[in-house]
């Protein structure tokens, strides 16, 4: 079903389907958005507490993003986000920020 959520499932017939055996890697065969996307369904099928997502939807579109953090809630998984994107910010509670020197502030968004 997350492949079908998520438009990856062209990727089964590309690359021989779940059971084929892979000798290429990664980076040559998938975009950085299907990266991306199959990163956030591996991160559905382990379901833990809690992710850290490292510019995790910077290639993808906004309404796939909307999609992958709604689904991210829905599972009740806590994220915390490094992003530079502003169209992150509505996915979560409160901003850190660093500064020079050690300083930081803790803000509700």
């Amino acid at each position: 079903d997350y492949l079908k959520s998520f438009r990856l499932t062209g990727l089964l017939n590309r690359l021989g389907g779940l059971d084929a055996t892979t000798d290429w890697n990664w980076y040559d065969e998938l975009s950085p958005g299907e990266m991306q996307r199959l990163s956030f369904v591996r991160l559905f099928f382990h379901h833990p507490p809690y992710a850290i997502l490292d510019e995790a939807t910077s290639q993808v579109s906004e309404e796939m993003e909307q999609l992958l953090y709604k689904t991210c809630f829905e599972l009740k998984i806590t994220v915390m986000s490094v992003g530079h994107r502003s169209t992150i910010r509505p996915y979560h509670d409160m901003e850190l920020k660093l500064g020079i020197d050690g300083a930081w502030s803790l803000n509700p968004i």
